[in-house]
Order: structure tokens, then C-alpha cells, then sequence
């Protein structure tokens, strides 16, 4: 089996949601990779008009038309992951294929720390080796040993 960016689409959203694009998780993270609403914002799309104070509405959607789109959930995947990556890339490009404590890191083990418990939760581990989890308490380096190894640059396309 390849590891390349379509396995991973699918590993991931195995992991997240058994690649389900209408689940709603307890804590409101949404669709087949369970996005939440700030990082949805983020991708260009205020579910249900959400937004940070003092920035903008973006294209309103509900939580309905995005649980009911798998294109627009796949997009927002594909911007997703890339933006993790250039942040991987630009502050931990160091890091990359070195050993940290017991754990190996490849780019798509951090990527995927990050798409777990944030760029901001995985810069805090990679700083001070501190095992931050999720609210299921899912921990970073489960994410980080998990996803390891993945070609995060080939066949960019969603499976």
C-alpha cells in the first residue's frame, strides 16, 4: 500500500470519524475529519455565521449544507492539511525525520499532531515534550506514531 496523501485522506478520516462526512462529534467538531467551527472560519466558511470577535463573517453556511458536502469538506481537507504542512515546514523543518524521545517524527506524524490538538498545542511538544490530548484524551503522539510516514505531497487527491 502507498502512503501517499490519498491513503492518508483516508487513514485520517478512519481515525476521526470512519470516513463519516455527516457526524457531529459531543464537543461540535464536524464531518469526515472533524473540523471545528474557528478552523472551518478559518478555511473561509462561518458555519451557522460563526466568527471570532472583531474579524469578518465569511460565506455563511449551516452545519447541515456542510455535513451534506463531501466536495466542500474534501476542499477544505486539501487546505487544511497544506496549511499545516507549510506550518510544520517553517517553524519545525529541524524536527522533520529526527528522533524526539521515544518518538520518530516524520512531516505527516506532526501534521497530524497539529490536526489533533493544533499548530500552537504541537509547537508547545515539540518545545518541551509535553504530551498534550484531545477531549477524548487522544494524545499527540498517538497522532504523531500513527500517521508517521505518510507522503504528504503526492497524489493530492482525497480517497
Amino acid at each position: 500500500m502507498t502512503k501517499d496523501f490519498k491513503q492518508y485522506s483516508i487513514d485520517l478520516g478512519q481515525r476521526e470519524s470512519q470516513n463519516n462526512y455527516k457526524i457531529e462529534n459531543v464537543f461540535h467538531f464536524l464531518g469526515r475529519w472533524q473540523l471545528g467551527s474557528p478552523r472551518i472560519y478559518d478555511l473561509g466558511y462561518s458555519i451557522n455565521g460563526y466568527f471570532p470577535r472583531d474579524l469578518p463573517i465569511k460565506k455563511v453556511i449551516t452545519k447541515e449544507q456542510f455535513l451534506c458536502n463531501p466536495t466542500l469538506q474534501n476542499e477544505l481537507f486539501i487546505k487544511h492539511i497544506s496549511g499545516l504542512k507549510t506550518h510544520a515546514v517553517n517553524y519545525h523543518s529541524d524536527k522533520i525525520n529526527t528522533q524526539f524521545g521515544k518518538y520518530y517524527l516524520t512531516l505527516s506524524g506532526i501534521v497530524s499532531g497539529m490536526h489533533l490538538i493544533g499548530p500552537g498545542g504541537m509547537d508547545k511538544f515539540l518545545r518541551t515534550g509535553v504530551d498534550s490530548a484531545d477531549g477524548f484524551d487522544t494524545k499527540a503522539s498517538e497522532y504523531i506514531t500513527k500517521f508517521a510516514g505518510y507522503d504528504l505531497y503526492s497524489n493530492i487527491e482525497i480517497g
